[in-house]
């Protein structure tokens, strides 16, 4: 479900939430809304944090390495190239409907940053769209 940045539906989000987790899925989040040119973390929102806290949900942090390199923001295209995802230990929200849901945020954003960003001082191999990618982006 893509949500409307402008004008999130907090009910709607939360109810489709609750629908996916009562069923026994699993929820993928990407706090940040966007990914960063330079592959810095960028500051966590806290919806989703609000709803894992709220719902007793697991919160299992996920660094990932490398995917500006293969993905470069702005571009359509995907190149070849190395990904690493590296998963964190589980935190358990039972117990912390109370929590404030943005420092919890930065706890999780605190866990995830250092190995995300272990690759900023690597340039992102110089890419040229390809001509396909060019005439979607004019037009």
């Amino acid at each position: 479900m893509r949500v409307d940045r402008r004008r999130p539906d907090r009910t709607k989000i939360f109810g489709w939430a609750s629908r996916l987790t009562s069923n026994g899925l699993c929820l993928i989040v990407f706090p940040e809304g966007t990914r960063s040119r330079d592959g810095r973390v960028g500051r966590f929102k806290g919806g989703s944090f609000y709803l894992a806290l709220e719902a007793g949900l697991p919160v299992v942090p996920i660094s990932v390495v490398g995917s500006r390199h293969v993905m470069l923001k702005g571009r359509l295209a995907t190149y070849p190239g190395n990904v690493k995802l590296v998963v964190h230990d589980p935190i358990d929200t039972g117990g912390m409907a109370d929590a404030d849901a943005r420092e919890f945020a930065e706890r999780v954003r605190r866990i995830i940053a250092p190995i995300a960003e272990s690759d900023v001082e690597a340039a992102p191999p110089d890419r040229a769209p390809s001509s396909a990618v060019e005439a979607l982006r004019r037009a």
